[in-house]
């Protein structure tokens, strides 16, 4: 999070946040050792608050396909909580 306080007062906030999981499906070996991929995700926001406003921003989800014991394509829905909570209070340099 990156925030700068505006000429009026008010608190710009830019936000990334990311969410990563381990790939089983992309994983590659390097000299008979196997490395997972990750898969990541990331979405950007930016708003602007005056002091005493809040920010709540959340919800991602992701619908995929894996295959269960048997091979057989299963669609999976992995529901991943996500929230980013943001507050302002402008405070005096000491």
């Amino acid at each position: 999070m990156v925030h700068r306080v505006l000429d009026d007062g008010r608190v710009r906030l830019e936000l990334r946040p990311r969410l990563s999981r381990i790939d089983p499906e992309r994983t590659v070996k390097i000299h008979g050792i196997e490395v997972p991929a990750l898969h990541v995700r990331e979405f950007d926001a930016a708003t602007e608050l005056a002091p005493g406003q809040a920010l709540l921003a959340g919800g991602m989800t992701e619908r995929r396909r894996q295959a269960d014991r048997d091979g057989e394509q299963i669609e999976a829905m992995d529901d991943i909580e996500t929230l980013v909570l943001a507050t302002v209070e402008l405070r005096e340099a000491p």
